[in-house]
C-alpha cells in the first residue's frame, strides 16, 4: 500500500535548509531538488552540506518502505537550479586557492571527500530503487558537469554549455568526471574532452552520447514532464538495466576516493602561475554573476 499523501515527509526536510529547495510532484513520483547556493553557484562547502542532509534522510526514507516491503510513492528525484542561465560552476575555486597556498592538505582533502560523498550517493540511487535526473537549462562547468554525470538522465536545453576548464590552470577534474565519463563514452573520448578546456553545447553533448534528452531553449520543464510520462510506461525495464550497468561496469566509492587522493596531491604541487589564474577566474565568474544580479534588479 502506498503512503499517504499527507504523510509524505518531503516538505519537512525543507526546515533547515537555505541553498536546496524540495518539492514533491506527485503526478510523477517526482522529488525535486533546487539548488539556490548564495554567492558563487559553486559547490561551497555549505551547500555540499545541505545535499548530504538531504540525501541522508532521503536514503533514510528508501530503506524504511524497503524494509516494510510497501510500496514508495517516490520514483524519481530531478536536480535543477535556482540560478538563471546556469547550474553550477564547479569547485570552490576561492577555497582551492586558500587551501593551496596554505597547503593545507587535510581541509583539502575533507572538501573533496565531501565532493565525492553527494556524488556517489546520487550515483547509487541513494540506496534505493529510484531513478536520479538532472536538468540543464543553463551552464554546467567542473564539478558541475561532474554532478550532472553522476545522474541517470541528463536532459538539457539546446545552447547550454558544458564542459571542464580545470586544464586552463594545469589541473583536472578530480570528482569523478573521468569515472563517469569513462562508463557512457570511450576512454579516449573521456580524455579528450577533460583535456580540452572547451565548453560544448549540450547539441555536441547529445551526439557523443552524454545527454539523454535535448529541448529547446525555455522548453526545458516541459521536455522533462514528457519524458517522466515515458519513461513511467517502462520504469520496470529501466530500473533493471540500470543493476545491470552497474554490475556489469560500477562505479565504486574507493574508485572515487582513490582518483581524488591523485587530485588533492595534483592540487598541492601547482606553481604559483596556475593558481594566479585561478584567481582570475574566481574574479570573472563573480564579476559575472554581480552583473547577472544587476540586471534581474533593473
Amino acid at each position: 500500500m502506498l503512503t499517504n499523501q499527507n504523510t509524505l515527509p518531503f516538505a519537512a526536510w525543507n526546515q533547515g535548509l537555505s541553498q536546496v529547495d524540495l518539492e514533491y510532484a506527485p503526478e510523477y513520483g517526482a522529488l525535486f531538488c533546487n539548488m539556490t547556493p548564495e554567492g558563487l553557484p559553486c559547490f561551497s562547502p555549505k551547500l555540499l552540506q545541505e545535499i548530504k542532509t538531504f540525501q541522508q534522510q532521503l536514503g533514510t526514507f528508501l530503506k524504511r518502505h524497503e524494509d516494510m516491503q510497501a510500496g514508495t510513492p517516490l520514483n524519481y528525484v530531478v536536480h535543477t537550479s535556482g540560478i538563471d542561465g546556469i547550474f553550477n560552476l564547479g569547485g570552490d575555486l576561492g577555497r582551492f586557492v586558500e587551501l593551496i597556498r596554505a597547503q593545507d592538505r587535510d581541509s583539502l582533502m575533507a572538501y573533496a571527500t565531501a565532493c565525492i560523498d553527494v556524488l556517489y550517493a546520487n550515483h547509487i540511487n541513494f540506496g534505493g530503487d529510484v531513478t536520479s535526473i538532472i536538468l540543464l537549462e543553463g551552464t554546467a562547468a567542473g564539478g558541475g558537469l561532474e554532478a550532472a554525470l553522476s545522474n541517470d538522465i541528463i536532459i538539457a536545453e539546446r545552447g547550454v554549455e558544458m564542459g571542464f576548464p580545470e586544464a586552463i590552470f594545469n589541473l583536472f577534474p578530480g570528482m569523478g568526471a573521468y569515472s563517469f565519463l569513462a562508463r557512457r563514452v570511450s576512454p579516449a573520448l573521456a580524455e579528450r574532452l577533460i583535456k580540452s578546456t572547451r565548453m560544448y553545447k549540450a547539441e555536441e553533448m547529445y551526439e557523443m552520447g552524454l545527454v539523454d534528452e535535448l529541448a529547446e531553449p525555455g522548453e526545458g520543464r516541459a521536455v522533462l514532464q514528457r519524458f517522466l510520462k515515458r519513461h513511467s510506461k517502462y520504469a520496470n525495464m529501466h530500473r533493471a538495466m540500470k543493476k545491470v550497468k552497474d554490475r556489469v561496469n560500477p562505479v565504486t566509492y574507493e574508485e572515487l576516493m582513490d582518483v581524488t587522493t591523485v587530485w588533492v596531491e595534483a592540487a598541492l604541487q601547482l606553481p604559483q602561475a596556475n593558481i594566479r589564474t585561478m584567481e582570475r577566474l574566481v574574479k570573472a565568474q563573480t564579476h559575472r554573476m554581480d552583473k547577472q544580479r544587476d540586471i534581474a534588479a533593473q
